[in-house]
């Protein structure tokens, strides 16, 4: 009997390899979220030295590792990332309707789909376009094979035909997708308030602390495993998950905190 590799062997393999396409990469766990001590795609890299060690410090905190690619400018990728379980099955064929495109895909652990594009700079579009369907681009991430979690492995759609899609070749970004570009809004004033870490403690629910990190469950959006941080040192806060971001004072408008 030949023994399956372990996953942190098969996706450090993998890492390497989307390193030299020039993708950054990075570690994260079974649930997709960065591990603990480390800053998800703000880690990411291309240099192997460096992946080699990210992929080592995480196997000694859990046997499971998975990949994940840093979207956005730094790795010249945007994805459009179909969720089945959501309704993105639907929205993306009402999206897509008679237009043609090919490019790049991997099926999702779920059974969803990840379309990969290049990045385009002068085209900003919100995290979701449509129910289902999410854009992941600067700040963000997308699980790549062979990673796996606990309904199934990510995996290249077009593996067995090699000769239907020359591999790991990005499209450019459709234009019938700008009908979902983010429109210009206008300014919001912020309160001229003094937030500080025991305002947003008492509103937040922080399940850790590591020095000025301060770790809770995101509260823009459903999640396990905390990725939501928040830095007394900077003022500003971020989420791993959703890509959610922004200064204490805008968390604190947006939250109401404070509001009776």
């Amino acid at each position: 009997t030949i023994e399956r590799p372990k996953m942190e062997t098969l996706t450090l393999k993998a890492a390497l390899w989307y390193a030299r396409k020039g993708l950054h990469v990075f570690p994260v766990t079974k649930d997709k979220v960065p591990f603990k001590g480390t800053h998800g795609y703000k880690d990411a890299s291309v240099d192997p030295e460096v992946i080699k060690a990210m992929w080592a410090a995480a196997k000694a905190k859990d046997e499971h590792v998975n990949v994940a690619i840093a979207t956005g400018k730094i790795s010249n990728l945007i994805v459009v990332d179909v969720d089945p379980r959501n309704g993105g099955t639907e929205s993306w064929k009402e999206i897509v309707g008679d237009n043609y495109f090919f490019t790049h895909t991997v099926t999702s652990g779920s059974g969803g789909r990840h379309f990969y594009f290049k990045y385009d700079a002068t085209r900003k579009f919100p995290n979701q376009i449509a129910e289902g369907v999410d854009i992941l681009s600067d700040k963000k991430q997308v699980v790549a094979p062979p990673s796996e979690n606990c309904v199934g492995r990510y995996d290249f759609k077009y593996r067995n035909n090699p000769n239907l899609f020359p591999r790991f070749q990005f499209a450019d970004l459709p234009p019938w997708l700008d009908a979902y570009l983010v429109k210009p809004k206008a300014k919001i004033d912020l309160p001229n308030i003094d937030v500080n870490m025991e305002v947003l403690t008492g509103a937040i629910d922080f399940t850790s602390i590591k020095g000025a990190e301060h770790w809770a469950r995101c509260p823009f959006h459903q999640e396990n495993s905390p990725s939501f941080s928040v830095n007394a040192d900077t003022g500003c806060y971020n989420c791993f998950g959703c890509g959610k971001s922004g200064s204490f004072a805008s968390l604190v408008f947006e939250l109401r905190i404070g509001e009776n």
